[in-house]
């Protein structure tokens, strides 16, 4: 793996940053941190030479946006990731014909379902030509439909499997392009979960938020249902479920309760308000009312049969900083890929084509902690 090259959009950003570290750090791969502000990837890329031995890292400056070619950008390159902003429509599709005449392998961190869209439309090529695309990578979405994988292998027949998530950096949020993602989703917000055998819209009733246990001194939190791709296919794949769904939350009441609410009403009222600017009050009010409990945790709870008796299952995870947590199960997938453990040709959500096994032995490899439990 070592003679692989790696292109990352976005390398010098939160996320970009902690892929690099890892990949060149576990596998001695050549990656290229590419960004707009050349400064930026030049300096990120002498930072990660000066830790590693070999020159493994180049800064590269390129606004993709504006990029008339990305043939040479792309030449050479046997995988790249997309750690960066959300992309406009058609840079994805110039992105994405780039990487597959490149013959290369394509990892995002994007939520958006509508890049998953454009990506759709390539599908055919990338079959026939032997490529994978894993889309929506990160922790969520990433883990939450790989984690109830893991817990129906655990029992003979899987009944129930919800995923919690709790985000309350102890630094507050930091504006990142990720914040605006998250903000735009929110303009057309309408979670669902499947329940009793079928997915239903919840909106924001209190009645739908679902209470976990994390452990790990956070202890028991309201969560508030999320709509993940990711999670679609699993009652196809595993028919004896009959609940499921993926619910996040952490943040201080007033931005729980006052904050969001009000940008929430906001953003249909002033849609022509950039999304940077609700950003802004989000992170000001978390970073302003920030309470502990801190980290960043995934837990999953499910139920099933197992030797004929009922059986409960969980999993339980958490990391200090959201963006390691973000990138970690990312590099996992990323040496699965390369090494033909979990290549299927095709777009494919990440949480769908890892192998839930193997995330997890990396993730703890890489300072994540876990614990499991089955009873």
């Amino acid at each position: 793996m070592a003679d692989k090259k790696i292109l990352i959009l976005g390398g010098y950003g939160e996320t970009g940053r902690r892929l690099s570290d890892h990949l060149i750090k576990r596998n001695g791969v050549d990656v290229l941190i590419v960004g707009r502000n050349e400064s930026r990837a030049l300096e990120f890329a002498a930072e990660m030479n000066e830790k590693y031995p070999g020159n493994h890292a180049t800064g590269i400056a390129c606004d993709i946006v504006k990029a008339d070619s990305l043939q040479n950008l792309m030449n050479g390159v046997d995988f790249f990731i997309q750690a960066g902003p959300a992309l406009p429509v058609d840079v994805i599709h110039k992105l994405a014909q780039a990487v597959l005449d490149a013959g290369a392998d394509w990892m995002d961190v994007q939520l958006d379902p509508k890049q998953a869209a454009v990506l759709e439309k390539y599908d055919s090529r990338m079959k026939k030509e032997g490529r994978c695309f894993a889309t929506q990578g990160g922790f969520h979405p990433g883990l939450p439909a790989a984690f109830v994988r893991w817990a129906a292998s655990r029992v003979d027949k899987i009944t129930d499997a919800f995923v919690g998530g709790f985000i309350n950096p102890e630094e507050g949020l930091i504006l990142t392009s990720g914040v605006d993602e998250l903000i735009d989703l929110f303009s057309d917000y309408n979670p669902k979960v499947y329940k009793n055998g079928g997915w239903i819209e919840t909106g924001l009733k209190m009645s739908e938020m679902r209470k976990f246990n994390f452990g790990f001194g956070i202890g028991e939190q309201t969560m508030t249902p999320m709509s993940l791709d990711e999670m679609i296919p699993l009652p196809e794949m595993f028919p004896s479920l009959n609940n499921t769904g993926f619910y996040v939350g952490g943040f201080d009441w007033v931005t729980n309760w006052i904050t969001t609410p009000l940008m929430m009403v906001g953003i249909k009222l002033f849609p022509k308000v950039k999304a940077n600017t609700w950003g802004r009050l989000m992170c000001w009010s978390h970073k302003t009312f920030n309470r502990p409990p801190y980290g960043t945790c995934l837990k999953l709870e499910a139920e099933g049969i197992k030797v004929g008796k009922k059986a409960k299952v969980e999993l339980s995870l958490i990391h200090s900083d959201e963006y390691e947590l973000t990138a970690i199960p990312m590099v996992s997938v990323i040496e699965q890929m390369l090494n033909g453990s979990a290549h299927k040709p095709g777009l494919i959500r990440m949480a769908l084509l890892t192998d839930p096994e193997k995330i997890l032995l990396d993730m703890q490899e890489m300072g994540c902690k876990i614990e499991e439990n089955i009873f």
